[in-house]
This record gives structure tokens, C-alpha cells and sequence, in this order.
């Protein structure tokens, strides 16, 4: 069998685990010298760890033809366990908002049509659940994303407005508003006024509008900056302030410890220790005093 890209060879087997009734993962994958993509294997997600003897995996090894083709070299079709027909929509590998789902939703959303009925007409449409490839939550995860990103009629001239007039009334406000090529609101940061905190809401990888902090604060980077653990955030600091110290919050950290080390038997006996070392330690100048 050949195919023409990894997504195709992804998207093949996909639908191949949707109709034999069994989900499909990508299991591992390998890159040449090059950069480039050689191998990938998919396999059913019950198929267990690597450490595991029992056979229970669809597992093709496509390989890059050099006329960047994709050539399926190994498949085993064996499973140790029954198939689940009744389950197929529940399971996530196949879950998938269509576009024109998307659409339809987005439309009703603005006719002021709730979630569960645009849902319903979907479902109807194409005749039951059992030809749904999303769930209700999905629908309603989408919306809520587009309600988010969604701005009413006007909403950006007033913003803009806003700001113009702040800065009217202090020489010293600064503000930046970054957009899409089609005029959309993309991000904005402004620094507010009476108590000079920041207001700076963004959406995706904010690179453009960290920029936007070293004329506000007078051509000087700052020493430190402190933000949560996001890999979009850690890059773009990273670029524009190359020399500023980042540093992450420890709220978010100390958030994070229940769910990591709840699993671990001690957890309960140990958790008030870490409260203590976290937060009650000594600096080194108390320390020598004591």
C-alpha cells in the first residue's frame, strides 16, 4: 500500500480502526538525519506497554519512499481481546468537530440557539448518534472557544477609543493592540491606570506583545518575570527578553503537588513537611542570625 504523506497513512488507519470497531493511536515514530519523518507505528490502545508479551496491536511500519511516498512494510491484524462496536463514538481517537458542524453551530450560537438543541439538529441530520463523530461536550468546548475569540460589533473602535482617551488623560500611558491581516483583534496590552498594573489578556503565543513591554518600560527589559508553566510563554520570553531571569509561579507549582503525589502512599504524611520547607524556610541571613 502507498500513500502519499504520515497524515495520510494517520488518517487511513483512523478510519480503518472506526469501522473494524477498535481505536486507533500512533504508538511511536522516528526522524531521519534530515529532520524528516521516516516511520511511524499505529496500534490499537489496548495493546499495551512495549514490556508487554501478549499480541494486541495493529502495528503497520510505513517507510519513506525516496519519491516522499509512504510504504506500509508490516501489518498484524491479531487482537487479544473483543471489539466494541456499541463504543466506537466514545473513544477519543475518533472524536472530531467537522467543519460544517462548526459552522452550523457558529450560526445558531449567534441566532441565540443553545448548545443542546443546535446538537440535537446535528444528530438528526445525520441520521442518529450512532453517525456522530463528536460528542455534546465537544460541541459545547468549541463553542465556548469561539464565544471567547468573538468580539461584537464595535467592541475593537471602543477598545481603541478607551485607550486613546487614557492616554489623553496620562502622557505616560501606554498601550498596543496587535490584529489579524483581516482586522480582527488578535491581542492587546495596556497599562491601567491609578495603581500601574498591567492589563495584557492574550491569546495563542504573545512574542509580538511581549515586545510591547520594552518601550513601556522605558527601553529597559526586565530583571524577572514570573508566569505559569507554558511552553508557548517560556519561548517567547526567551527571545525577547534573552537576558531577563524566568522564573515560574509557585502557586501554580504547589497547585500541581496533589495530583502528582497523591498516587504515592506517604503522600498524606508528608504533604504538611513540603507545605513547611516550601514555605516556612530559612534564608540564609536568618539562618546566621538565629
Amino acid at each position: 500500500m502507498i500513500l502519499d504523506n504520515a497524515d495520510q497513512v494517520a488518517t487511513y488507519y483512523k478510519k480503518y480502526g472506526r469501522q473494524s470497531r477498535f481505536p486507533m493511536t500512533k504508538r511511536s515514530s522516528a526522524k531521519g538525519d534530515d529532520g524528516k519523518l521516516r516511520y511511524i507505528t499505529m496500534c490499537c490502545t489496548r495493546s499495551g506497554t512495549s514490556k508487554s508479551t501478549s499480541i494486541n496491536h495493529l502495528k503497520p511500519y510505513p517507510n519513506l519512499y525516496l519519491d516522499e511516498k509512504w510504504r506500509v512494510n508490516y501489518v498484524k491484524l491479531d487482537h487479544n481481546h473483543g471489539l466494541s462496536p456499541t463504543k466506537t463514538r466514545y473513544w477519543k481517537c475518533f472524536w472530531e468537530v467537522s467543519s460544517s458542524v462548526k459552522k452550523n453551530l457558529e450560526v445558531n450560537d449567534k441566532a441565540g440557539i443553545r448548545v443542546n438543541k443546535s446538537y440535537n439538529l446535528v444528530v438528526v441530520e445525520v441520521g442518529g448518534h450512532d453517525n456522530m463523530k463528536c460528542l455534546e461536550k465537544d460541541c459545547r468546548n468549541y463553542i465556548e472557544k469561539v464565544r471567547r475569540l468573538r468580539l461584537g460589533e464595535g467592541d475593537i473602535t471602543a477598545i481603541q477609543n478607551y485607550f486613546v482617551n487614557m492616554q489623553a488623560q496620562n502622557a505616560n500611558f501606554f498601550y498596543a493592540i496587535d490584529s489579524y491581516k483581516n482586522g480582527r483583534l488578535r491581542n492587546v496590552f495596556g497599562q491601567m491606570q491609578g495603581y500601574d498594573m498591567p492589563f495584557a489578556p492574550f491569546v495563542g503565543i504573545p512574542t509580538p506583545l511581549f515586545g510591547c513591554l520594552i518601550p513601556c518600560l522605558h527601553d529597559h527589559a526586565p530583571s524577572r518575570i514570573i508566569t505559569y508553566q507554558d511552553k508557548g510563554m517560556k519561548k517567547a520570553i526567551k527571545v525577547v527578553f534573552p537576558n531577563t531571569r524566568h522564573r515560574l509561579c509557585l502557586w501554580h507549582i504547589m497547585k500541581k503537588v496533589p495530583n502528582k503525589l497523591k498516587s504515592y502512599k506517604e503522600y498524606e504524611s508528608m504533604s504538611s513537611s513540603l507545605d513547611s520547607i516550601v514555605y516556612d524556610s530559612m534564608t540564609s541571613e536568618d539562618f546566621e542570625e538565629h
